[in-house]
Formats: structure tokens, C-alpha cells, sequence
């Protein structure tokens, strides 16, 4: 493969990389809330993890 094309085809890899991982935390976060909806985690625990993110 000629060097262009492989610059091109890691800078694709980084950004599928970040949108997955960003995708993965936006899951992982919905998820909780939804478990604290349903009283299956305390919601003070999530606004302590929410605080500690922020920081």
C-alpha cells in the first residue's frame, strides 16, 4: 500500500475508535440510568459518578 493510503487508513481506524468508545460510554451511561429509574442502583450513586466525571 503506498504511504497515503496507509495515513488514510489510520486516521479511519482512530475515528471509528472514538466514535465506538463514545458510543460505548453513552450505553454504559444510559444503562445506569435506567437501572436507577428502577431502584436496582441508588441515584446518589449516580450523581456522585456523574460529579466525579465533571471533575
Amino acid at each position: 500500500m503506498p504511504a497515503s493510503m496507509e495515513a488514510l487508513f489510520s486516521s479511519e481506524v482512530a475515528v471509528v475508535t472514538a466514535c465506538g468508545l463514545t458510543a460505548l460510554f453513552v450505553l454504559v451511561f444510559l444503562s445506569l440510568v435506567v437501572m436507577a429509574s428502577f431502584d436496582v442502583i441508588d441515584g446518589k450513586f449516580l450523581l456522585e459518578l456523574i460529579r466525579a466525571f465533571r471533575k
